[in-house]
């Protein structure tokens, strides 16, 4: 598939036409590419930049949807928005991911396609590609964040790790975290849940806090 194609397709799904068509390009750019191919740059940079924004818009989002809540429960509403497992879902429900310029062949590029963090990053991406494209227009951002987040914003929110302690504190067992992976250039933790000292799940998040939530609904999900 051409460029041009590529920058035709991915711009009718997310209803915004690019003027400077390279940011587009460099949102679907992953890293593995970009290190196969010189001067080419990955999205890196805007996931950065798209990354505060989206939480930005969220923040000031709910604070307007609901102007009585206390900043408690608007601070778990937005981690219940701004994070890897919402924000994935939104790149696969919009069929995104395959225009992902992706380096190597085989297992390595489906295993780069498939994580979670990757769709998220490629979100942020675009985010980030459409603020500096817009000459930093944060209306013309938070109409393609908003619109894309309205399916979740009234969702239910559920504090999974609370919910998995105090399950086990019924049942008497003992529900411990451990850090199995962290990056310290990177926002990325991996722990693992560990009940009576027996690994049963495995979150995945930009911070500690992040992925033991992740890993308590893994549990929680798959034992109720």
């Amino acid at each position: 598939m051409s460029s041009n194609t590529m920058v035709e397709e991915i711009e009718k799904v997310i209803e915004y036409t690019f003027t400077d068509k390279s940011l587009l390009i460099e949102a679907f750019t992953h890293s593995s590419y970009a290190n196969e191919h010189k001067n080419t740059a990955d999205y890196e940079k805007l996931e950065f930049i798209g990354d505060a924004t989206v939480e930005y818009i969220v923040s000031l989002s709910l604070v307007r949807i609901f102007p009585t809540a206390k900043e408690g429960v608007l601070s778990k509403k937005r981690a219940s928005l701004v994070n890897a497992n919402c924000l994935s879902k939104i790149i696969d429900n919009l069929d995104l991911i395959k225009y992902l310029n992706v380096g190597g062949t085989g297992d390595l590029e489906s295993k780069i396609r498939d994580s979670e963090k990757v769709r998220c990053d490629v979100f942020e991406a675009i985010v980030g590609a459409i603020l500096l494209d817009s000459g930093k227009n944060i209306n013309v951002v938070g109409t393609f964040v908003l619109k894309q987040l309205s399916p979740y914003l009234n969702a239910t929110v559920i504090d999974y790790k609370s919910k998995l302690l105090e399950v086990c504190a019924q049942k008497g067992e003992k529900a411990e975290f451990i850090i199995i992976e962290k990056d310290e250039y990177k926002p990325y933790f991996k722990v693992g849940l560990q009940i009576n000292e027996i690994q049963v799940a495995i979150g995945v998040g930009r911070n500690k806090k992040q992925a033991e939530k992740k890993a308590s609904e893994e549990y929680l999900t798959k034992n109720n």
